[in-house]
C-alpha cells in the first residue's frame, strides 16, 4: 500500500449479493478479508442481486463484487463491462466506475465491424491489453469451471469510483495482487 502511496491506508465498502450464486454473501466475505489482508480497511454488504444491480446502475458503490455471465463471444464483456458509458448507443452499460480510454474503445468498436476472425480476435486482444496496462480494474478469478475443464469462470470486482484521496490529484494506478491460499 506504501509503494502505491496509501501509507496510511484507506477503508471502503464492498457490497455484493445474497441469493445470486451459491455462497456469493460468503466470497464477498471472503474477498473483503483479503483486501483487509492488504491493508485496505473493509466493510461488507450484502443484499439480494435485485438491489444489488439495481444500485449498482445508479452508481452507489465505491466497490461491488458481482459475476458476469456473457454470449461467449469476445465483445460481450469488452462492450458491456469495459467501454466508455453512453447512454445512446448503450456500449459500457455495465462500466459501474466509469473508466475511460479512447483506445479501448476503438478496439472493440473495429473489432464489431470486421468479419475476418483473426483479424477481429486481434482487436479483442489488443481491447484486452489495453485494458490490463491501464488497470480499468481488479479482476479475482475462481478456480470454478462450472463443469467445463479449461474455462475458468470470473468473479469481477468492479472498479466503481477509481482509488483517489480527493484534492491529492494521487490515484492509485499501481497493481496489487491478492492471493488466497498457497501461491
Amino acid at each position: 500500500m506504501k509503494a502505491a502511496g496509501w501509507g496510511d491506508g484507506f477503508s471502503v465498502v464492498l457490497a455484493g449479493s445474497n441469493d445470486r450464486y451459491p455462497s456469493d454473501a460468503q466470497v464477498t466475505q471472503a474477498v473483503g478479508q483479503m483486501l483487509a489482508r492488504a491493508g485496505i480497511r473493509t466493510g461488507v454488504q450484502t443484499m439480494p442481486a435485485a438491489m444489488l444491480f439495481s444500485r449498482g446502475a445508479k452508481l452507489e458503490f465505491r466497490m461491488m463484487l458481482s459475476g458476469w455471465v456473457g454470449t461467449g463471444e469476445a465483445a460481450s464483456p469488452l462492450v458491456a463491462l469495459l467501454a466508455t458509458y453512453d447512454a445512446k448507443t448503450g456500449l459500457g452499460a455495465s462500466n459501474r466506475g466509469r473508466w475511460s480510454n479512447p483506445a479501448f474503445d476503438a478496439a472493440p468498436g473495429a473489432a464489431l465491424r470486421t468479419l475476418d476472425d483473426t483479424k477481429r480476435n486481434g482487436f479483442f486482444a489488443r481491447a484486452a491489453e489495453i485494458a490490463v496496462e491501464d488497470m480499468g480494474g481488479c479482476r479475482f478469478i475462481s478456480p470454478s469451471t462450472h463443469g467445463r475443464r479449461g474455462n475458468p469462470s470470473f468473479i469481477m470486482l468492479a472498479w466503481m469510483k477509481r482509488l483517489w484521496r480527493p484534492g491529492s490529484g494521487r490515484r492509485n494506478s499501481k497493481p496489487f495482487v491478492l492471493r488466497h491460499g498457497a501461491a
